[in-house]
Formats: structure tokens, C-alpha cells, sequence
């Protein structure tokens, strides 16, 4: 990478992060054809690393609220790695035993 601004290219769709090698994989089967072998030089690079963020909320808990309206709360999350990282979210029913 030219600069400490680049950014590697987006991630494609089912790639996994933190995914570890751990045996080589083979070469898939196919069949030489006579005479058509031909060096060619390949340029590739890679960009590896684990998948990091920073995040200050870590809980929202929403007041009561009437059917058919809404609340929305807004966070920031920052992607601190080199890679894309893939997250999900869910809604967990929160249990207060005051109420």
C-alpha cells in the first residue's frame, strides 16, 4: 500500500475474518494441454489482520413504548483494522425484576 490512508479492497460476499489455515489446500483437478505452457510473472498482494473495533456503548435499554410508534438510538462503531469485519446485532429481551 502506498500510504498509511489506503484501504484495502472490500471484502467479498462469505469471506470470514480470523479464519486460520491450518492445512494446505489442493490444487483442483484439471489436465495439461500439450505445448501451451507459458510462464507468466504474477503481482499479488494481501492485507491480514485480526478483526478490531471500538465501541462506547455496550447496552441500550429503550423506555416504554406506545404501539405503533418507535425509538431509535444512534452509536457510533469504528472498524480499527485492516479488514472488513462482518458483525451482527440482536435485541435481548431485558428481564428487570423491579417491574
Amino acid at each position: 500500500m502506498d500510504s498509511k490512508d489506503d484501504k484495502p479492497p472490500p471484502s467479498l460476499p462469505g469471506e470470514e475474518a480470523n479464519k486460520s489455515l491450518e492445512e494446505a489446500v489442493n490444487e483442483p483437478d484439471h489436465t495439461s494441454i500439450d505445448k501451451t505452457d507459458k510462464n507468466v510473472q504474477l503481482k499479488v498482494s494481501a492485507v491480514a489482520d485480526y478483526a478490531r473495533y471500538e465501541v462506547a456503548t455496550r447496552e441500550i435499554f429503550f423506555k416504554s413504548t406506545l404501539m405503533y410508534t418507535s425509538r431509535v438510538h444512534t452509536f457510533d462503531l469504528k472498524n480499527t483494522s485492516l479488514i472488513n469485519i462482518n458483525y451482527k446485532s440482536r435485541i435481548i429481551k431485558y428481564e428487570n425484576e423491579d417491574h
